[in-house]
């Protein structure tokens, strides 16, 4: 047997028990989110019993899209822009209905933007909310900050001032490219009928017709990894070698910059990079990954230098910046969420190698507690709260001092009257598509692309396994769990024709 096959051979095996273990770890995330009343108070039966219908909807759509097969072929463009542009207005419509006051977070990048583009110092901005040292303590807001600032400078030169609406509009402009991308990356793999389940998801999946005046790192960011992903599938198929370089230029781009605005987007970089390893598409390895390593390198350095020779005092940073074991720290308390007493750990003392040491003793005593099975049963937790909530957490903000509260708002706030019942309905949306994607990897044989979606979800998880949780952290990967799901419903109806075979 030569190398080469030895080789194949090799990751053949690997990719067998990554499906395996993928399979494994999501079913027991499900089961945990389902059954877990300390993480979710679902009722069982009621949210299984949403579930089912759902997927047999869709089930019902692939199959009779199929005999009107013509029909999407020919029309499937105008479907795709026609049901973007629904999604587009309905969210133009919430935007003013879900007015609020950004807080925390949200406030120190959205007004730091503001007081940036309209002359003045970001660093000056306080509240009692906002600490004007924000972007020293969590400098990993800088991107969002930016992107603000350019966005509402822009904005000014055409005399608009309505900052809140022009975020807004500007996150519903990315989430139809994204929306418009995801459909085009399942019908580029999977042919239009997957596509044509994809967009289906989409349409009947409630948060994302409200999702506008979210305009936080989670749903800004959401474009990025399929946008560069889909510049990758294109690069890896040209034959022309410039071409393919340019592909594969633009993609890293689109990475680093989603980088900046939140650095998870990242993952999808190191997905396509394990792909063509698994593939052995060596050529196209170490272009791609050489590339990566420059853009990524060039857009943080660059970005680094320009913000601290600007406008941040390195000096001042390297003293107060929060260290990564504060998120490592809260990731390893109660169920993993953030906990005052430790972000007020992490402000303990001004020396950072002390403050560093302080709170890699509080992980160590913490998990030192648990003992093994209170890690197990910890880490269980934390996955079934971050893929457990239809919602995608998007209340977060929303219930930050409303403008006005209107009936909308007894469903998607946190205190509404008929919030549970909202979120058992989201929930068993997503819930049906994280069941299609575990169906997606017997999909994985004949379209090893695949594996660039399972790899950052799964990459995801490992992440927010030992990271600070909350349940919109995935955001930024749905669209990728989406493609997975419109691969798996062709397993699911084989799966379910052999069933029907096998009776008769």
């Amino acid at each position: 047997m030569g190398f080469n096959k030895i080789v194949d051979k090799t990751w053949q095996i690997i990719i067998k028990i990554f499906c395996v273990l993928f399979v494994f770890s999501f079913s027991y995330i499900i089961l945990g989110a389902v059954f877990n009343r300390a993480v979710y108070s679902y009722v069982p039966l009621f949210l299984v019993g949403f579930i089912i219908p759902f997927i047999v909807l869709l089930f019902s759509l692939y199959k009779f899209s199929f005999s009107v097969n013509e029909f999407f072929d020919k029309h499937f463009n105008i479907i795709l822009l026609s049901s973007a542009l629904l999604m587009f207005v309905v969210q133009l419509i919430f935007i003013n209905i879900l007015r609020f006051t950004p807080q925390f977070d949200l406030e120190t990048v959205y007004n730091g933007g503001i007081t940036w583009a309209e002359g003045g110092k970001f660093t000056e901005y306080d509240s009692s909310t906002c600490h004007s040292d924000y972007f020293y303590i969590f400098p990993n807001n800088l991107g969002a900050l930016c992107l603000f600032a350019g966005l509402f400078k822009a904005a000014r030169f055409f005399g608009l001032t309505d900052y809140f609406f022009i975020a807004s509009i500007f996150n519903a402009v990315l989430f139809a490219g994204t929306f418009v991308i995801t459909a085009l990356i399942s019908k580029r793999l999977f042919g239009i009928n997957s596509a044509v389940i994809l967009i289906a998801i989409f349409l009947i999946t409630p948060p994302f017709y409200y999702i506008a005046p979210v305009f936080y790192t989670d749903s800004l960011s959401l474009i990025f990894p399929v946008a560069s992903i889909y510049l990758f599938l294109i690069g890896k198929d040209t034959k022309s070698v410039p071409l393919k370089l340019l592909f594969f230029i633009l993609s890293a781009i689109i990475i680093a910059l989603g980088g900046l605005i939140k650095m998870t987007v990242l993952i999808a970089f190191i997905a396509a990079v394990i792909y063509l390893l698994v593939t052995s598409r060596w050529k196209s390895l170490i272009a791609y990954a050489v590339i990566g390593a420059v853009v990524l390198v060039a857009c943080f350095g660059g970005f680094d230098r320009y913000m601290y020779a600007t406008h941040l005092d390195r000096e001042k940073a390297e003293t107060m910046n929060t260290p990564i074991y504060y998120w490592l720290d809260l990731g390893v308390h109660g169920q993993g969420t953030y906990n005052n007493d430790i972000y007020w750990l992490s402000r303990n003392t001004e020396d950072p190698e002390e403050r560093k040491e302080l709170l890699k003793a509080d992980i160590k005593a913490s998990l030192d507690e648990l003992n093994i099975d209170g890690v197990i049963n910890l880490f269980s937790a934390k996955l079934a709260r971050a893929f457990g909530d239809g919602t995608f957490a998007l209340s977060d903000f929303l219930d930050d001092s409303p403008k006005k509260v209107s009936a909308i708002h007894d469903y998607i706030t946190y205190d509404g009257e008929y919030y549970l019942t909202y979120k058992t309905w989201c929930t068993a949306v997503f819930f049906a598509a994280l069941v299609l994607m575990l169906f997606s990897v017997k999909e994985v044989k004949k379209h090893k692309e695949l594996l660039i979606f399972l790899a950052a979800v799964f990459g995801i998880m490992l992440f927010l396994t030992f990271w600070e949780i909350n349940s919109r952290y995935i955001t930024t990967f749905i669209p990728f769990i989406f493609i997975a799901a419109s691969a798996g419903i062709k397993e699911l109806i084989k799966t379910v024709d052999k069933l029907i075979i096998k009776k008769t």
